[in-house]
């Protein structure tokens, strides 16, 4: 029999002992909608920003009344990333927004039940690489997902990725933009002063069709993401 885990930032639950019960099902993240009524009208309107709540998610854990209790407390607190492992590929943004109460299931064993705030969207953990921009492109996933683009060259720069620019100015080297995090890095120090454009919020890979163009000669270019799903 194959038994449940799950991985912490970057820690297996197993290092600690601690196994699954069965894992709940999935939920699919709810789109923020607000109805607006309007006086003299019959019905209601509806108004999206195309966006989605997080949810709530829980894990019933067990493990030996032998292991470290108070490195597991320290563990198992605040925010960060889990994989679970039924499928390790998936990388979900969560908080512990609970106390952990132990309860003794047996003479050896405690039981205890983990609740996470999970963010909507997850991503996968293989990280995916493009270098060949000349033709159009999808991407895996089920949402368009936010690059990492890193270009090698000197001088200015327009990056067109599907009607949004990024400017770069007086490039030496290679710069990294990161369009989730809102960061571009040389040499991993702040370069945020060498780019304008579109705010780095609006870069997006649609899933399918997407369209980039460089304006001038560069030495490399690499687009990195991860493929982005809502459940």
């Amino acid at each position: 029999m194959i038994e449940n885990y799950f991985i912490y930032n970057d820690i297996d639950s197993r290092d600690f002992g601690i196994k699954c019960g069965t894992f709940d099902n999935f939920t699919f993240p709810k789109k923020r909608i607000d109805t607006i009524t309007i006086e003299g009208r019959n019905g209601t309107l509806h108004e999206t920003d195309n966006c989605y709540d997080s949810y709530d998610r829980s894990i019933e854990c067990y493990f030996s009344k032998s292991e470290n209790i108070p490195l597991i407390a320290k563990w198992l607190q605040g925010s960060g990333k889990l994989r679970l492992s039924n499928n390790l590929n998936k990388v979900f943004d969560v908080t512990i927004n609970n106390n952990i109460d132990l309860t003794s299931v047996a003479e050896y064993w405690y039981n205890f039940i983990l609740k996470f705030e999970v963010q909507p969207i997850n991503e996968s953990y293989q990280e995916y690489e493009i270098t060949n921009i000349e033709n159009e492109f999808d991407i895996k996933g089920t949402i368009e997902a936010s690059p990492i683009l890193e270009l090698t060259g000197e001088g200015d720069y327009q990056i067109q990725i599907n009607n949004k620019n990024i400017y770069i100015y007086n490039l030496e080297g290679t710069i990294v933009i990161d369009t989730k995090m809102m960061i571009a890095t040389i040499d991993n120090v702040n370069a945020s002063n060498k780019i304008g454009g579109d705010d780095l919020s609006q870069i997006k890979l649609n899933l399918v069709n997407n369209n980039i163009t460089i304006n001038n000669p560069y030495e490399s270019f690499k687009i990195k993401y991860r493929e982005a799903n809502l459940c």
